[in-house]
This record gives C-alpha cells, structure tokens and sequence, in this order.
C-alpha cells in the first residue's frame, strides 16, 4: 500500500524532470553584500537572480547593470528629469515587454527591505539605494506584489517550508491558491507546480547557488510530499 500511495507523485516527479531544462535563476556579480532581483513578465513567466555587489551606493538601477553585464537580459531605459533613470522594458530567453499599453501594462517597480512585506516603490530605481539581504522585483502587467514560482511562503526562497505545503495540498482538488503551492494559476497542486519549485529549489542561499535536483533528488522531493502528507504537515 505504502507504494501505491507513492508512486503516483514519483510518476508526477518524472514528469516534472522532463519540464525542466535549465534553472530559471542565476547568481551574477561580485561582493560581500548581495540583493535579490525577481523579474516578471506578462505572461506570467518569472526569473529570479541573485546580485552580489561591493559598493554601498549601489542602486536598483545599478542592481539591473550587474545583471545586464553577466546575463542575457537586456532593458531599454528613459531618462526622466522628475523621476531620474527608470526601465521601461526588459527582455529575456525570449520574453518581452516594453512601453505603456495602458492600465497596468507597464514596469511596476516594488522593493523590499529585509524582514518586510514588498511595498510599491515611492522612487525610481535609480534613487533606490539598495542593501545587504534587500530585494527588487519588477512586474509588468498587473499591480500586485513579485512573486518567485516555488515560494509558497513568500519568503523569497525555495526550499523544505515550500515543499511541505505544497504536500499538504497535493492533489486534493480545485481553489488552491499561490499560498497553497498553486504556482501555473490552474488552481490545483499537481505536476506542473512541482517542476516550477523544482526549476527555482533552493534559490535564496546566498551567495553560493544550489542546483537543480537531478532526477533522483527530484524523486526523493517527490516522495518527501507522500510522506509529509502522510503525516499530516
């Protein structure tokens, strides 16, 4: 019975293994201090990238130049003479937005401060002087708050918290929210969730990244989620 119950989540963590190609977060820059920026775009897709940086006036603008400079992500920016420098588009791995469409089709700017909930930013990224353990994210399209695919508890990391309320909530049906471990917005758990918190596991150790679960590490998360249910978590 013990592996009946299990098999269909290592079924489902297979499945996952074959969804994920590469990690949807990178580490770039150098530095004892370090920020995280989460990166959003309108359909939804999300990349994460942790910023190590040393001088201590570094800006959010200056948080995107490091990314800029070790990745393939690009921005196209305005210079303001009320607002200084901010982005008006950012594309990345084939994802772009740009420009002011109307209502929420634009870059919304958000920041956090270590220990704190994320606030809509009051200034512009290049008058955001960022911190050791602060956050930037970028949204475009809708108003509400960044949001890293596998954090569940919005603790802008991925890990064993995550996982265990995505057990608790696996496969019992529909109205499952982000909170719940609904990550793709198909209000249930199941597969495809997992490969997002897969995809972003463990991001949120700084400065040194963890990797992506190989196949048989996905397996053991994936019956870490029958065992955790199991035992009611």
């Amino acid at each position: 019975m013990r592996i009946m119950r299990i098999a269909p989540i290592v079924a489902a963590a297979l499945l996952a293994v074959s969804t994920v190609a590469s990690g949807e977060y990178q580490y770039v820059g150098s530095g004892p201090q370090s920020a995280k920026v989460l990166v959003e775009f309108s359909d939804g897709t999300a990349y994460a990238f942790g910023v190590s940086f040393r001088d201590p006036s570094t800006t959010g603008i200056g948080l995107m130049d490091i990314i800029e400079a070790g990745t393939t992500l690009t921005t196209l920016r305005v210079d303001d003479p009320y607002f200084g420098t901010y982005i008006d588009g950012i594309s990345y791995k084939g994802h772009s937005n740009s420009g002011y469409g109307g209502g929420e089709l634009y870059w919304h700017y958000w920041t956090k401060e270590p220990a704190a909930d994320w606030v809509w930013s009051m200034v512009g990224a290049s008058s955001r002087v960022v911190a050791d353990g602060c956050a930037d994210g970028w949204v475009y399209g809708r108003d509400g708050a960044p949001r890293l695919p596998g954090d569940a508890n919005g603790d802008l990391a991925v890990g064993t918290g995550d996982l265990s309320i995505m057990a608790s909530n696996w496969m019992t049906g529909g109205g499952k929210t982000w909170a719940d471990g609904d990550f793709n917005g198909d209000g249930a758990v199941g597969t495809g969730d997992l490969a997002l918190l897969a995809t972003n596991w463990m991001f949120g150790q700084m400065p040194a990244p963890a990797p992506i679960p190989e196949p048989a590490t996905l397996l053991f998360l994936a019956a870490g989620l029958a065992v955790l249910r199991r035992r009611g978590c």
